[in-house]
């Protein structure tokens, strides 16, 4: 479909689970920005992680970009140090309602399924990417790719069939909230997006087809008019 995948032996099946999250994240930004990148999926244990040069040490998802084509790294498995540091365990053990597909998953299979969302922020950056609209400031443009990555979530959400237990927007800003008490950088720019889709939607997503001066300023003015988040 949208991506070229390719895995560690013996993983075939997490690659598809994947590939199936990604792809129907990749449709929906395609759907809104008109952009179409080149991506490559790459789901590998720590050995190949190593001999494929991955820009981040494994097990953190990561995506590289060449000017034409974008390659997502995701780990066949998370290391434990890995989802502490994250704060999952923190998330997962404070998190009361499920979607229906996590709801008879233990402590670590939910804290997997949500680090998994990690890969679709990093999508989102190689679309900005490919719309060549990713600005130099770096604070910037993490608030667009966090943002990106809310639209995505609502999406999946209002597509979903699922009637009971909480949203994948719902999961993401629940982590967001761990993350910025604890101070870190991560977590607040997830919640300025969360508030930014809360007042516009996905309505500054046309913007994305402009200039970065102009997503620049737009943004700012955006972020400006929109009410602080607790």
């Amino acid at each position: 479909g949208s991506l070229h995948v390719c895995c560690s032996q013996g993983w075939e099946a997490r690659a598809h689970d994947l590939a199936q999250l990604l792809t129907d994240a990749y449709d929906i930004l395609l759907s809104r920005t008109g952009a179409r990148p080149a991506v490559r999926l790459a789901v590998l244990n720590s050995v190949h992680w190593s001999q494929s040069n991955g820009p981040k040490p494994y097990p953190t998802p990561a995506a590289t970009w060449d000017g034409e084509t974008g390659v997502l790294f995701l780990p066949v498995a998370y290391e434990d140090a890995l989802l502490r540091d994250l704060h999952l365990p923190e998330t997962v053990a404070s998190w009361i309602s499920w979607p229906p597909d996590l709801a008879q998953l233990g402590g670590p299979a939910r804290a997997t399924a949500l680090a998994d969302l990690l890969a679709i922020e990093e999508l989102s950056h190689l679309f900005l990417q490919e719309l060549q609209v990713a600005p130099a400031d770096p604070a910037l443009r993490r608030m667009l790719t966090a943002y990106l990555a809310q639209v995505v979530f609502h999406a999946i959400d209002a597509n979903s069939t699922a009637e009971a237990g909480a949203g994948m927007a719902a999961l993401w800003n629940a982590w967001g909230e761990v993350l910025a008490r604890a101070g870190r950088a991560e977590g607040k720019v997830r919640l300025q997006a969360r508030a930014l889709f809360k007042e516009h939607g996905d309505r500054l997503v046309t913007l994305f087809t402009g200039s970065a001066a102009t997503i620049e300023e737009h943004m700012t003015s955006a972020l400006a008019s929109t009410p602080p988040q607790s």
